[in-house]
């Protein structure tokens, strides 16, 4: 796979995403969020099938770029190997449950369709043992591993796909946060904070990965999803000098 920088990624996102909106427009839809189902099925001319891809369900999607039979557990006590072509992606039947995370399907879904995308835009660099990788996506990342270049690109064309910087900025206006966050806070910041959920409820993603995805735009300074207090620490620490 050649290197790509992060504005290459976004241009093949962009073509994607134009030829979503071309889709919208010829089947009358008012396009609210980028629907990864559509994306993948009538943009990307891709399958989705749903299994159980685990026993005890800690693989939330795979794919591979040749034919290949994968072990599925639709039947825990009698689990078969389901065939995967080369164009179809297998999402965990879990993430459409009832109770699932609707973001924790679509980015799951999606990065899996972006792995079959960089094969069909670069197929020679794809050859051999790489050509039968099998691409998981898991629901917890193992820690202390080196990190893999493969998946990190995969990650930037999917976010720039589900969350395109258009349209965050036009959520952004709609609920009044302007051009730009001062930071992403729920305790020092919940009327902003509360304005952010919503939008990332409105895209479908979840708030980590919309929080993420501005933050790498330049459309948020701070990212306090994970510690609302680090604001806190940081003036105990400038105060101690």
């Amino acid at each position: 796979m050649p290197y790509l920088t992060v504005q290459e990624i976004e241009t093949i996102a962009e073509r994607i995403v134009r030829a979503y909106h071309r889709y919208c427009a010829q089947q009358n839809r008012k396009l609210t969020r980028i629907d990864p189902e559509i994306v993948t099925s009538n943009v990307l001319g891709l399958q989705i099938a749903y299994h159980k891809l685990s026993r005890f369900g800690h693989v939330l999607g795979l794919t591979c770029m040749l034919p290949v039979a994968i072990q599925v557990f639709d039947d825990v006590e009698h689990p078969v190997y389901a065939p995967l072509d080369g164009r179809t992606v297998f999402v965990d039947e879990s993430l459409r449950s009832e109770n699932a995370n609707i973001g924790r399907h679509n980015f799951t879904l999606m990065h899996e369709a972006c792995h079959l995308v960089y094969g069909m835009l670069y197929p020679e660099t794809y050859l051999g043992v790489q050509l039968r990788r099998v691409y998981y996506s898991l629901r917890f990342a193992p820690r202390n591993v080196t990190p893999d270049w493969e998946e990190w690109r995969t990650n930037m064309l999917a976010s720039a796909v589900l969350m395109p910087k258009d349209l965050i900025l036009q959520y952004m206006r709609e609920y009044g946060l302007g051009k730009k966050m001062r930071m992403v806070n729920r305790i020092f910041a919940a009327r902003q904070y509360e304005a952010f959920s919503q939008i990332a409820d409105k895209m479908g993603v979840s708030k980590t990965a919309l929080a993420i995805r501005m933050k790498q735009l330049g459309l948020v300074d701070r990212n306090d999803l994970n510690n609302p207090y680090s604001l806190i620490d940081i003036c105990c620490d400038e105060t101690d000098r």
